[in-house]
């Protein structure tokens, strides 16, 4: 094949054309290698999310329970399924459904753990799982599981944590102060453990109600101002004539008289007037939401 001046530009242009577009072939070809690895990374981590959001126990016990289904189709299993391990030799869950259901089954318990584990997937979360002893099921979690656990949770603002499948109403009683008389450490330390619980549970997914009930407080001012009426009536027309200190102290004496003198437990209830009729005309505790 002879080639003359005449032709060069033309095997130039040729020449150009192979490299630029073998170029941007080459370019496409890296862009799109990285994209199918972000791809596969991502598809990844979206369908290892799901496993992630789901605490291991619960996980592990879904999976025992298909295997179950699939071995041994039974209307129903012993439960619990699974349970953390009693000693960390026996790895981090056990399981002995197995021995449980090997009289009903008419197999060995061990025979039947052979069955279950073939039709067990949990290569995603566990080591190899281990038939011990007579038919126990060992599970251990693979550090990788753990790892990517740990991962999701930081990158979660949930921390990996699902909602509840099916929300309830709560209701959260805490607190429940004696509004005649003072306050104490008590009422504060079981107000903030009530808020706690109120948050976890509403972090779950709950409709969360906190109630702190003030009790039937007519009874307990109206004998605390018919004592008063009796002892220091000062104190029901002049301001600041008793400490708070000094409230609770007689509160305990009116409460000793009430309890022990039929006559004043007469006399107290009107002493509140409205506040000792409402009591009697309608619910003897009174609800406020917190």
């Amino acid at each position: 094949m002879s080639v003359s001046l005449a032709d060069l530009p033309v095997l130039v242009a040729l020449l150009l054309l192979i490299v630029v577009t073998g170029g941007i072939g080459y370019l496409t070809f890296a862009e799109w290698r990285d994209r199918r690895r972000l791809q596969a990374e991502q598809k990844r981590t979206t369908t290892g999310a799901q496993t992630l959001m789901v605490a291991p126990l619960s996980l592990l016990g879904d999976r025992l329970l298909s295997a179950l289904q699939t071995a041994l189709p039974l209307d129903a299993y012993p439960q619990p399924l699974l349970l953390p391990a009693s000693q960390a030799k026996f790895g981090d869950y056990q399981s002995n459904v197995c021995l449980s259901l090997s009289k009903q089954v008419g197999k060995a318990p061990r025979e039947l753990a052979q069955e279950v584990v073939a039709h067990l997937n949990v290569d995603d979360i566990c080591q190899p799982v281990e038939i011990a002893g007579p038919g126990f099921l060992n599970f251990r979690l693979q550090p990788a599981f753990l790892a990517r656990s740990l991962q999701h949770a930081l990158g979660s603002d949930r921390l990996g944590i699902p909602p509840v499948r099916e929300p309830r109403r709560v209701v959260v009683d805490f607190s429940s102060p004696n509004i005649a008389k003072e306050m104490h450490v008590g009422h504060l330390r079981s107000t903030i453990i009530g808020d706690c619980i109120a948050r976890i549970l509403e972090f779950q997914g709950h409709d969360v109600l906190r109630l702190n009930h003030v009790g039937d407080w007519g009874t307990q001012f109206g004998m605390l101002i018919a004592y008063l009426d009796e002892v220091y009536p000062d104190a029901l027309t002049t301001a600041n004539a008793l400490d708070l200190g000094d409230l609770v102290t007689f509160y305990k004496q009116a409460k000793q008289r009430f309890d022990s003198d039929p006559e004043f437990q007469q006399k107290a209830p009107p002493a509140s007037g409205g506040a000792a009729a409402g009591r009697r005309t309608q619910s003897p505790r009174l609800a406020t939401s917190v």
